[in-house]
């Protein structure tokens, strides 16, 4: 613990004293952002078994739990930020017979300035399909509805550390949140490190369905994986700017990922385990970003894994849309105006 706290301020120390160049991008203080988005958001599980050859995927699942439609609102103001999911969009019949409801719900909360930040959020998926049912299960009919698992759950809480390089030219923050406007094309390198409980469980039944128990060996009747991770990533992102306001943000990192695992099944066998495997994140975002108003489409996946020698579960996050939003001139109170004066708050 003590050489990672070294490392940590041996890192910042040495970009203490860089000052902003306001040549490449500008910091909107006293605003008051207010954003409103639409949304797509998915959760893939993937079950692939290891016993046998399956070359055709006929043995392996892929549940999916999807909000084709959800909107939203976010706050920001200095160094914070948080946004809700206030409304999914009920799909179509056809939608419903074919895959079930599936149930999304989300929460962010942001903290962190232009050299680091810290981004937590929660969010629940209930309600999964397999989406691989016409390969897996012999003799589909495809006028009939997917494998469906309605008390099937996937709740995640994580908080991500972002540390970038360049914070003197590089705005983060451009292109997610708003609060800062990249004024010429810049790059940085970063590290990020992700801190994250888990739980995937299923209340009525196990996670593979019954037609393909045979093929899973010791996970068959598996019905709660409970993950507690830690992953360390390093990775870049560049805006590309074009007129002062039009931008184009990636932003990747990749890395290991430390995972303890306990996994139990409905007969009451519990394991515990301890794996290291590979955590993946990507965003990308264009827009539009003038004085006061800002548009962007944007999308943003996580990728990891959960292996062992004779099976693999992968899972895969899917989050993408457009946000629309108004930078609103407000009054520095005293009260806001001390907090802002602590050093601990300037550090940030």
């Amino acid at each position: 613990m003590r050489k990672i706290i070294y490392l940590y301020l041996l890192v910042t120390s040495a970009f203490a004293y860089a000052q902003q160049d306001t040549n490449y991008y500008k910091k909107y203080n006293n605003r008051l952002i207010v954003t409103f988005y639409s949304t797509q958001r998915y959760f893939e599980v993937g079950f692939k078994q290891k016993y046998f050859s399956d070359s055709l995927a006929k043995t392996s699942i892929n549940f999916k739990s999807t909000a084709p439609e959800t909107y939203g609102f976010g706050l920001a103001y200095d160094k914070i930020s948080i946004s809700y999911d206030y409304r999914t969009v009920m799909p179509d019949d056809n939608t419903l017979f074919k895959t079930g409801y599936n149930k999304v719900n989300s929460l962010v909360f942001n903290f962190g300035g232009n050299h680091w930040m810290l981004e937590n959020s929660w969010r629940r998926f209930r309600g999964f399909y397999d989406n691989n049912t016409i390969q897996n299960f012999s003799g589909y009919d495809t006028t009939k509805p997917y494998f469906q698992n309605p008390s099937m759950q996937s709740s995640t809480i994580r908080s991500k550390f972002l540390i970038f390089s360049n914070y003197k030219r590089f705005a983060y923050k451009s292109a997610y949140g708003n609060m800062y406007r990249q004024l010429k094309s810049a790059a940085t390198l970063l590290l990020a490190g992700n801190l994250y409980a888990q739980k995937l469980t299923s209340d009525t039944s196990a996670f593979i369905p019954s037609y393909l128990r045979e093929y899973y060996g010791d996970i068959a009747h598996l019905n709660n994986v409970n993950t507690k991770g830690l992953s360390t990533c390093a990775g870049f992102a560049f805006n590309l700017v074009i007129f002062k306001r039009i931008f184009f943000n990636m932003t990747i990192a990749l890395g290991p990922d430390f995972q303890w695992r306990t996994t139990k099944t409905f007969d009451g066998k519990q394991t515990q385990s301890m794996y290291t495997t590979f955590s993946a994140d990507s965003r990308f975002a264009l827009g539009f970003n003038n004085r006061n108003v800002f548009i962007t489409f944007y999308s943003a996946n996580d990728i990891n894994e959960l292996k062992s020698n004779f099976w693999e579960i992968k899972q895969k996050y899917f989050s993408g849309g457009v946000n629309i939003g108004y930078r609103f001139r407000v009054k520095e109170y005293k009260a806001i105006k001390n907090m802002k004066g602590q050093k601990l708050y300037k550090l940030i």
